[in-house]
């Protein structure tokens, strides 16, 4: 209601001030005091309205004009994300554990791409972070690598024709997500991830990510190895947390 008369200052506060302890905006202020009675006002001047504190310390407003009210968490969102949170610790422990045909672990530089790469459908048998010897010699690859293809699955009782079809829609699948991760991003073209290798029927097939210039690395010094070999990884690491924030996202 309004007030009349001589009042304490102290005790009252501008329509900002009012809006600003409420988390609101001045506008609904006034709505609450004038078209709803909720809080005291004073006309300071035809301009000017004035708002009775110990009325607003008293307010609550759930839905406050002026903010975006909370999202509700649902509880399918919640079961989605712990199922993507499963899933993932899933993945995580069990490549931890996998070793190859000479009994090596995945390498720590890889297994992230890994474990994201799975999470999104991708289905990976080998993979490399890249080396080179303490002098510059090749230890396995000197650029980092993962090869994909079918799942098991998914190819069982299939003709070699289908079979390599569904090589091909994995290698479509990882190079759709290598098109989303490229545009927007601009590197040396010796640094951009690509799918290399074939799919034929009854053939092995090889679809394999790396760096578009891994293959020269045979051209280069041993110093120039090195650094190659840095910002390839250093790529690989940007194309992983991509992948990630892709799958938390989905």
């Amino acid at each position: 209601m309004e007030r009349i008369g001589t009042i304490d200052r102290n005790e009252w506060v501008t329509a900002a001030e009012a809006a600003q302890m409420l988390g609101t905006s001045t506008k609904y202020i006034r709505t609450l005091a004038i078209q709803y009675g909720k809080i005291d006002y004073y006309q300071l001047s035809p301009s000017v309205y004035l708002y009775y504190k110990p009325h607003i310390e008293q307010t609550t407003i759930r839905n406050r004009p002026g903010r975006h009210p909370k999202k509700p968490e649902h509880s399918q969102d919640r079961q989605k994300l712990q199922a993507k949170k499963h899933l993932w610790t899933s993945l995580e422990e069990r490549f931890k554990r996998t070793v190859d045909g000479a009994g090596q672990f995945i390498d720590p530089g890889i297994l992230e791409t890994v474990v994201a790469l799975n999470a999104l459908g991708i289905y990976t048998i080998a993979s490399c972070e890249g080396h080179l010897g303490p002098h510059g010699e090749d230890e396995g690859m000197p650029y980092p690598w993962v090869e994909v293809e079918a799942a098991p699955e998914t190819i069982q009782g299939l003709s070699l024709e289908e079979e390599a079809l569904q090589h091909l829609r994995v290698r479509a699948q990882l190079q759709e997500i290598l098109e989303h991760f490229y545009t927007r991003r601009s590197v040396p073209f010796d640094h951009h991830l690509i799918i290399q290798g074939f799919v034929f029927p009854g053939m092995p097939p090889m679809n394999r990510l790396e760096p578009q210039g891994a293959g020269l690395q045979n051209l280069r010094t041993v110093e120039e190895k090195r650094h190659h070999l840095a910002l390839y990884q250093e790529e690989m690491r940007a194309f992983t947390d991509f992948l990630k924030a892709r799958f938390w996202k989905a």
